[in-house]
């Protein structure tokens, strides 16, 4: 195996790193889908929230929620993914914990969905599949959950607490990819530079018996 170092992102080339151009293509693009997402969610809550009696109807705020769900995924990894690649860049950071802090509001708003739907009877849930088998799993995940929902007011303030419940897996991730510094360790008189990422990805599965084992000491 050969010597490694931690690239900067500015020296990776461009074809291996993520196009998020696909995603959005300029920033007020994902300003944009952010807030058109934040105003579907309000209307998702606004037309369900206290109607799903019947297996049409629950057809439909699934179809819905499917959607508002996609447009999540998409946001997230667009607000998240430049600040998986370097945490002491202070925009990248700042734009994750905006979207962090924004879908506490959202999962909050949307908490009812799976309140509500724990609690109707599973005779319309099974009617949900006979009009759409595509949900079966679904409202197979639905019906266990029965016994584990909490009420729906609980569900909603644990939703608003995600930023700060998740805040110690936030700070330890960023003490160790971005604050800490591994330093380096010497085997036969060389130096090799060490970090979190390649400890993890390059070391850890060093075929040179001297140097995995060097840098397990060094790295805990």
């Amino acid at each position: 195996m050969e010597k490694q170092e931690l690239k900067k992102r500015s020296e990776v080339p461009v074809e291996l790193t993520w196009d998020l151009e696909v995603l959005f293509a300029t920033r007020a693009e994902y300003e944009t889908a952010l807030t058109k997402m934040e105003a579907d969610v309000a209307e998702f809550a606004e037309t369900f929230t206290g109607a799903l009696n019947n297996a049409e109807v629950i057809v439909e705020a699934i179809k819905a929620y499917e959607a508002i769900q996609t447009q999540v995924s998409v946001l997230y990894h667009y607000a998240n993914l430049p600040a998986a690649t370097d945490l002491t860049n202070a925009d990248y950071t700042q734009m994750a914990g905006q979207f962090d802090n924004k879908m506490a509001t959202v999962s909050a708003t949307l908490s009812f969905f799976d309140s509500e739907l724990t609690q109707v009877p599973e005779e319309i849930l099974d009617a949900v599949v006979e009009i759409e088998p595509l949900y079966a799993s679904f409202i197979r995940h639905t019906k266990a959950d029965k016994h584990i929902q909490l009420t729906p007011e609980v569900e909603k303030a644990l939703a608003q607490l995600s930023p700060t419940l998740y805040a110690p897996e936030s700070i330890y991730d960023q003490a160790k990819l971005a604050d800490m510094d591994f330093g380096t360790f010497t085997v036969d008189g060389e130096d090799y530079p060490l970090s979190f990422v390649l400890y993890e990805d390059f070391y850890m599965y060093h075929t040179d018996t001297a140097i995995r084992r060097a840098a397990f000491d060094a790295f805990f």
